[in-house]
């Protein structure tokens, strides 16, 4: 869905590839920056971060002042991943949130769509995907029932599995929590963050028997030692 149209007033919003702080084209997915007459100047006591964050500036781009001076024309950098396309803003995903496996970026957005849609008993809205150590990608999903049986477990974990092999993602591990015990924001926004450290420290609320290892031979061994031995499922 756009954000709206860029560029109309006295925003300036650019899509930078944050390695050499090059513009990239339209509609290639890049960080997100914007320089406007109400950016405010930086955080407080913090020079560093302030420098870094607020004073971003792009190749090439060269701002005048009313005296005639030029000078690098400075962005804030977002953190965020967006595009632009047909002159209107997309945004994608949290950098901070952005997950790479085997060298590819994947977006968690995208990852946890396809896993909400695997399974009638996968409640939207109610998935989180990240990463867990290099190279691996796990997510938890909450579940409809907060009772399930061992062959409702498995179907839904096939459904999944199924779901991540079309859309050629390599997920290593899934978990299925109860109802209503994901970790949101006031505002219902999923918190990735507190997902990922619950699950690796076995915190998470689980349906029993719903650890279930996808790509147990085809990913990297993870560390599921805080998680129940008894909810660990072994893909077949």
């Amino acid at each position: 869905v756009s954000c709206g149209k860029v560029n109309e007033s006295d925003v300036d919003i650019r899509i930078v590839d944050p390695s050499d702080c090059g513009e990239l084209p339209h509609g290639c997915i890049g960080e997100i920056w914007i320089a406007s007459p109400s950016k405010t100047k930086g955080y407080w006591n913090n020079q560093e971060q302030t420098q870094h964050i607020f004073h971003g500036r792009i190749k090439y781009i060269y701002s005048q002042s009313m005296t005639g001076e030029v000078t690098p024309k400075e962005y804030l950098r977002t953190g965020d991943l967006g595009f632009i396309w047909h002159n209107e803003l997309y945004f994608v995903s949290r950098m901070k949130d952005l997950i790479v496996v085997h060298g590819r970026n994947v977006i968690p957005d995208d990852v946890e769509l396809v896993i909400s849609q695997s399974h009638k008993q996968i409640r939207t809205g109610c998935v989180a995907a990240f990463q867990t150590e290099e190279d691996v990608m796990c997510a938890v999903a909450e579940v409809r029932s907060g009772s399930m049986e061992e062959s409702q477990i498995e179907e839904v974990k096939q459904a999944v599995l199924s779901n991540m092999r079309k859309h050629n993602i390599s997920l290593h591990a899934l978990q299925l929590i109860k109802p209503r015990t994901i970790p949101k924001t006031t505002s219902g926004k999923v918190r990735r963050g507190e997902c990922r450290q619950r699950f690796l420290d076995g915190a998470l609320d689980a349906v029993c028997g719903s650890t279930a290892s996808l790509y147990s031979s085809e990913t990297h061994h993870l560390d599921v030692e805080a998680l129940s031995k008894s909810s660990f499922v072994e893909a077949r």
